[in-house]
């Protein structure tokens, strides 16, 4: 009887304190999710100007974060919502969502130690968050505050190596190690009570044996299907290929077929005669058409796709918008004056053909120059290579040797990446 209430008294302990970890473990991660994005996005929008849309959003909504207390910090579903409505859905989805994900690496029953790890190795060791905290967050500083924040937390929510468990039946205490051979010396003397005679009837046993039996069967007549059809659409392939061998056969013995073979080579043997004469005739055209174009001829008596090449090369410069994340500059994106809102390279072709070009920064543009130094890693590396530290003071981005690019499918795809420097 002293059993029976130890162990009902013990699953009822385990179940009950196995939800409430879990509830606890998951407001210690609300917690850091707080403390770290009010973090991240306040030294993301230091130094941006009062007038930038972030800027402006962070501070209307910084007082919603709360006081980030762990035990009754914003949740992550309050959180995103206020984050997306703000002009802050990249910071959801690339660093608040990524922390709330390390809900998932919960299991029961952990030590205080234990849970505190699998948090903060979670969150610091994500390769995901890694950049963002370490460019924007002090991360050894923060990693000790929130690892002694939830240690304390989480004592007496979650067991050390040397707690004692009271059990409330006859006043005693027992020591976990105690409490686990008791478990187990009463769940084998339990199955030994249960355990039927092996030749005893069981009507269970004989529907699953005859269950699996038919299942079986269906497998491995689909399979034996399957081998027969695959059987099928070899022979059919090596029916071919023998009929092909054949027929080759035959025209290397001298059969009739001797003559087709002849025939079929005569014919290509044309075909190429035409083929060369042609090549010839193009080359001479070609070889005119350089001869003029270096005496500076007009080329009008040439062809008339001539002429749509020689007008293609007279648009020289134009000006792109920011380049996609792939390295390269969409077609619609490029304009033959300069943007004043939205232009930010310079593309200067560079053949005869309008297919190959140059481009730099507009490192002496002031608007050009203030969202560069603070987005740069939307706006400047796609396409350059930075060749000293980030200033967001600066008041100019010299090009020190600019990047090429080449229209294809519509677009100017970058083969090179300029180099650039803060000034």
């Amino acid at each position: 009887m002293k059993i029976n209430f130890v162990l009902c008294v013990i699953f009822y302990l385990m179940g009950t304190s196995a939800f409430a970890q879990k509830e606890e473990y998951e407001k210690a991660i609300d917690y850091c999710n707080c403390k770290l994005t009010f973090a991240y996005i306040t030294k993301f929008t230091y130094g941006m100007p009062s007038d930038k849309m972030e800027k402006k959003s962070f501070d209307l909504i910084k007082d919603e974060f709360g006081k980030c207390e762990i035990g009754s910090a914003i949740q992550y579903s309050k959180l995103s919502i206020l984050l997306n409505n703000n002009n802050f859905k990249y910071s959801n989805a690339n660093f608040s969502k990524i922390i709330d994900a390390t809900k998932g690496s919960y299991s029961d029953n952990l030590r205080r130690d234990v849970a505190v790890g699998k948090i903060i190795k979670g969150i610091f060791e994500n390769n995901n968050l890694q950049g963002a905290i370490n460019k924007y967050i002090n991360a050894d500083d923060m990693k000790v505050e929130l690892s002694n924040e939830i240690s304390n937390y989480f004592e007496g929510k979650f067991y050390d190596n040397d707690k004692i468990v009271t059990i409330n039946g006859d006043g005693g205490s027992i020591n976990r190690d105690e409490l686990k051979t008791i478990i187990s010396d009463e769940v084998s003397n339990r199955i030994q009570d249960v355990k039927y005679h092996p030749w005893k009837f069981n009507y269970w046993t004989v529907i699953f044996v005859i269950s699996g039996i038919i299942i079986v069967y269906l497998i491995v007549r689909n399979d034996l299907k399957d081998l027969n059809e695959s059987r099928l659409r070899h022979r059919n392939v090596i029916d071919r290929l023998t009929s092909q061998v054949e027929n080759y056969s035959n025209i290397m013995k001298g059969d009739k077929t001797v003559d087709t073979f002849d025939d079929w080579k005569n014919n290509i043997e044309k075909d190429l005669f035409k083929a060369t004469q042609k090549i010839i005739e193009f080359d001479n055209v070609l070889e005119k058409f350089k001869v003029e174009n270096d005496h500076g001829r007009n080329s009008n008596n040439i062809y008339n796709n001539q002429q749509s090449i020689e007008r293609q090369s007279k648009a020289e410069t134009f000006y792109a918008s920011i380049p996609s994340k792939s390295g390269h500059f969409n077609e619609n994106a490029i304009s033959n004056a300069i943007n004043p809102t939205a232009s930010f390279y310079k593309i200067t072709v560079t053949d005869s053909f309008g297919q190959k070009a140059n481009f730099e920064f507009l490192g002496n543009d002031e608007r050009a120059v203030k969202d560069a130094t603070n987005e740069p890693d939307r706006i400047l590396r796609p396409a350059c290579k930075i060749n000293n530290a980030l200033n967001q003071s600066a008041k100019k981005i010299k090009t020190i040797n600019p990047g090429t690019v080449i229209k294809r499918d519509g677009k100017w795809e970058i083969l090179t990446l300029a180099e650039i420097e803060y000034e």
